[in-house]
């Protein structure tokens, strides 16, 4: 992780955005103009850092239709290159990229922090309408 930290310890704003970035110690938030954030964690797996978002918790998704929430999943796959979205062990749908650790660097880093931020808050907003932080 101290190769991430220091890929991220100057960063303020995502470049080619307007999103800022708040990063400290494996979470990163983004904040988007309008007000609303993601919250992106890190964490090393084996030789990968996987980087993930939360876009719905598990209760709003438990009282999700199940054949509607796997088509909304499906979907949102077909059409995202880079991120994938999937139900985690605790049942909240998250979004998610792995990428191998030693070859990351910066520019890849800002370019997976804004497609994951801004993927996860279009389908956030999509199922909810709103922000759940």
């Amino acid at each position: 992780m101290k190769r991430f930290d220091r890929l991220l310890a100057e960063v303020r704003e995502l470049p080619g955005t307007k999103l800022r970035l708040a990063y400290q110690a494996g979470e990163a938030v983004v904040s988007f103009p309008d007000g609303r954030t993601q919250t992106i964690h890190v964490r090393r797996v084996g030789d990968s850092y996987l980087l993930t978002s939360r876009v719905i918790g598990s209760t709003k998704a438990g009282n999700m239709e199940a054949a509607d929430l796997a088509r909304r999943i499906w979907s949102r796959n077909r059409v995202t290159d880079v991120v994938e979205f999937t139900l985690d062990e605790s049942g909240r749908l998250i979004g998610c990229i792995e990428q191998v650790a030693e070859t990351l660097n910066r520019n890849e880093l800002e370019f997976y922090l804004t497609a994951l931020a801004q993927e996860c808050d279009r389908l956030e907003y999509l199922l909810t309408g709103r922000d759940q932080m």
